[in-house]
């Protein structure tokens, strides 16, 4: 094989581990229905390298695993307890 051949093969193979990241990433993700997935999925397939970037922009958050859990900052406030003085 000759040196462009290799290149083009070296290219096909990265374009096919990021589709399949990309829709590894889509059906993971809890935040699609079904269809959403599939239609995203054919994005991916037809459209290669723009399709799964937009795949893996519009997944960057919807994990799970890697989001922090909600910090309630508030719980040491008693709901009849008011900031306003009125010491007149």
């Amino acid at each position: 094989m000759t040196i462009p051949a290799w290149i083009l093969l070296a290219l096909g193979t990265a374009t096919l581990c990021l589709d399949a990241y990309a829709i590894r990433k889509i059906y993971v993700s809890e935040l699609y229905e079904s269809h959403q997935r599939v239609a995203q999925t054919a994005l991916i397939l037809f459209v290669p390298v723009l399709g799964a970037f937009l795949a893996i922009y519009f997944c960057r958050g919807s994990i799970s695993l890697f989001q922090k859990p909600p910090v309630d900052l508030v719980r040491d406030i008693d709901g009849t307890c008011s900031d306003i003085d009125y010491h007149g």
